[in-house]
């Protein structure tokens, strides 16, 4: 994968991260959560089409 790809990858696993340790909501409200999930699914998908590992396997990891 292309190092500029791959610097917006990290940026973007960083991001989620913080987005999911500052609203508890986003684990907790199932509504939310849902979509949450769906959004990293998408990313996995886009990543490994680009040839990169998964970000994180479920979501449960922007959560710790």
């Amino acid at each position: 994968m292309n190092v500029k790809l791959h610097g917006y990858f990290k940026e973007l696993d960083t991001n989620l991260k913080e987005l999911g340790m500052s609203d508890s909501s986003v684990e907790y409200a199932l509504h939310i959560r849902d979509k949450f999930d769906k959004v990293i699914y998408s990313l996995n998908e886009i990543k490994n089409y680009l040839g990169g590992e998964d970000m994180a396997r479920t979501s449960d990891k922007y959560f710790q």
